[in-house]
Formats: C-alpha cells, sequence, structure tokens
C-alpha cells in the first residue's frame, strides 16, 4: 500500500509532504504499538492515518504556516500564544494538551511521541472520573465504529474501577427469588433444614449425589445475605 504525496496546482503552497510508503510505516506502526493493548493499536492506527490525511490537508499546511509566523513574530506573552495555539488544535481535532501544533512536513512516528498515545487527537466520547464517579459523554456524530467504541467503554470502565480501587461486582448472577423465599420461610419459623428440604429437595434423595449438609449450608448463606439486603443492602441492586 503506498500513500502519494498530491501535487499542489498552487506554486504558493506552503508545504508538500514527501511520499510515504505504507509498506515501510506500517512496519514502524508495528514497532510503536509492540508493547499497546489491542484497543490502543488499534487507535494508534486510527491516529496515524488520521494525521497522514490531514498534513496533506492544504488548509492544515495554510493554519501551521500562519501559527508559526504569529510565534515567531509575536510580542504576546506565553499565556497569549497558549491561547492561539490552543485555538488551532482545537479546529483541527488535535488535543488541547498535545503539544506543538505539529509540523506537516512530519510523518506520524516524527510528529507524535507514541508515550502521550491518548493524548495526540480528540475522540468521539469523553470520560472524566470524580468522586468515584465515571462520566461518560459520545458525541454520536463523531462515532466511526459502534463496535470499537463499546470495547473502549469497557476498558475505561475497568481502568474507572482499578483507579479507584473498587472491586468489580461478580459476574455470576444472583438468583434473588431463592433468597427472598429462604427469608420468608425464615421468618414463618422453620429451620434451616426444613428450608432446605423444600428449597433443595434433590440434596435429601436417597442416591450418591445427594448433599443434605451442603443444601443445609447454603440455606445459611442464603438467610445472611437475606439479612444483609433488607437492611439496606437492597440500595446496593442497581441494573446493570
Amino acid at each position: 500500500m503506498v500513500i502519494k504525496s498530491y501535487e499542489s496546482n498552487d506554486p504558493s503552497s506552503p508545504m508538500v509532504p514527501e511520499t510515504v510508503s505504507g509498506t515501510n510505516n506500517d512496519t514502524n506502526l508495528k514497532k510503536m504499538s509492540s508493547d499497546f493493548s489491542d484497543i490502543n493499536k488499534a487507535y494508534l492506527y486510527w491516529q496515524k492515518y488520521r494525521w497522514e490525511f490531514m498534513r496533506r490537508d492544504f488548509e492544515y499546511q495554510k493554519a501551521y504556516s500562519e501559527l508559526d509566523e504569529y510565534l515567531k513574530n509575536t510580542p504576546d506573552s506565553n499565556l497569549g500564544k497558549g491561547y492561539k495555539q490552543f485555538g488551532y488544535n482545537s479546529k483541527f481535532g488535535l488535543h488541547w494538551c498535545a503539544g506543538s501544533f505539529p509540523n506537516p512536513k512530519k510523518s506520524f512516528e516524527e510528529a507524535f511521541d507514541p508515550k502521550h498515545l491518548l493524548l495526540n487527537f480528540t475522540k468521539s466520547y469523553h470520560c472524566e472520573l470524580r468522586d468515584k464517579k465515571l462520566a461518560i459523554t459520545i458525541d454520536l456524530a463523531k462515532v466511526n465504529s459502534i463496535h470499537a467504541l463499546k470495547h473502549q467503554i469497557s476498558k475505561e470502565i475497568e481502568d474507572g474501577f482499578r483507579q479507584t480501587n473498587f472491586k468489580k461486582k461478580t459476574k455470576k448472577q444472583i438468583d434473588y427469588s431463592v433468597i427472598l423465599m429462604v427469608g420468608d420461610l425464615r421468618a414463618d419459623g422453620l429451620t434451616y433444614e426444613q428450608i432446605a428440604k423444600k428449597v433443595f429437595p434433590q440434596d435429601f434423595k436417597n442416591n450418591l449425589s445427594s448433599k443434605p449438609e451442603s443444601a443445609v449450608r447454603k440455606v445459611g448463606q442464603y438467610y445472611a445475605t437475606y439479612k444483609k439486603l433488607i437492611n439496606g443492602g437492597y440500595k446496593d441492586l442497581t441494573f446493570p
């Protein structure tokens, strides 16, 4: 695959990138992404080709020349220069803290630091973790792959749990109907064994697979859970 540079019909065009060999740059991309997770490898790939097309845009080349000229000659303070660059970054979808406005003569590998992978371009979604609450905002108009978005959001949620040291909830489906039944039967005065015979009758048949003691223990565990749930634990029964 070869991504050819275009020839400008305008001799005053600020710059035209050199021809990029897709084969060589794909090899460089693999080297850059060797230590990344699958989702970050996909994100790196997307960023690379967004940049390679963007730096060929005459509007971007013109903007770079304008900003470069301004930064070299303006007497403005660093704060003023920062605001000016922020405006250019926003216009072309560069992340607000991506660093300098990249030179369009540079390839992706030259223009960006892979260590700052997630800080190069804006995404179709934004996550903010504050006070152990993860807020996710999605710009549906900018979503290109629903599958990739779902995968990435799930990673963001896992990262949120990791950063807040919350234990992830069990994936095992809890049968609350059995817990409720055990609690109600216990309230009616039945013993654990009597309840176990009603709830787990198969464990009281005379065969090799019968486990009456195990059934009684499970009833005790279910009842302990029942008591927790009716004493405020129900507040944690959120979905999902």
